[in-house]
């Protein structure tokens, strides 16, 4: 009985062995998010932001773009285009190069809204959707849901938005999707794109009101330390 014991005990004991084994193989093989866009100058050059407001058939809608204690500062006015009696839009870009994030799936904004905005919108990339779905956005588009938030609560949100719900064929009134990468493999974000995505925008776009967005950081998430195409193995199968 003695020796039936000893023998449970190590047949469990090299079991738990196996099982911490797997489970740090795992961990290793899940990569670091990858950082696109910071704002703390103690971690290295900071980008440079372009803001541009609508400047379609006399649109009125104003915005800019600053950096300031470790943020970036989106702020402004959306409102009507008296030609076309729809809402326009502000946008703020940096331009790359950018580090390749091939090997993940999502892509991840670290922000707080201080206005009660529905507009936002952020994209990547800079190239054109189909002959048939917009004439003027370029990259690839998709909608930034952020919660509204006091300034006394100091707290921020991370939106993660998978890359698949990323699209390139978009309106150029709204913003909105004409079809999804889900519908249609040919508006996903390509491989040349995600191995540079050389432009990144954030939109206050096609809903009229005020916008006061503050950016933490941008960062490629849900990464796979291995195959560097692991992390869009499915999309890749389809993208042209």
């Amino acid at each position: 009985k003695k020796m039936v014991v000893v023998l449970q005990s190590s047949w469990i004991s090299a079991l738990i062995l196996l099982l911490l084994l797997a489970t740090a193989a795992v961990a290793e093989a899940v990569a670091e998010d990858i950082v696109l866009v910071q704002f703390d100058s103690s971690d290295g050059p900071l980008p440079v932001w372009k803001e541009m407001n609508d400047p379609v058939m006399g649109g009125k809608s104003t915005g800019q773009f600053t950096v300031q204690k470790g943020m970036g500062v989106f702020t402004g006015q959306v409102v009507d285009v008296p030609f076309l009696k729809a809402p326009g839009f502000i946008q703020a870009s940096t331009k790359g190069p950018f580090p390749d994030v091939l090997k993940c799936k999502s892509l991840a904004i670290t922000c707080r809204s201080l206005t009660d905005y529905s507009g936002y919108k952020i994209a990547f990339g800079n190239k054109r959707g189909p002959i048939d779905c917009s004439f003027f956005s370029i990259g690839y588009k998709a909608a930034l849901p952020v919660t509204k938030m006091s300034v006394e609560e100091e707290e921020f949100e991370t939106i993660v938005i998978p890359f698949d719900e990323f699209s390139n064929c978009n309106d150029d009134g709204t913003g909105l999707p004409i079809r999804t990468c889900l519908e249609d493999s040919k508006v996903c974000p390509n491989e040349k794109t995600l191995q540079d995505m050389k432009l990144i925008t954030v939109w206050g776009e096609g809903v009229a009101g005020d916008v006061h967005l503050e950016i933490k950081k941008i960062e490629a998430t849900d990464c796979d330390d291995g195959n560097p195409h692991t992390g869009n193995v499915e999309l890749l199968r389809t993208r042209k």
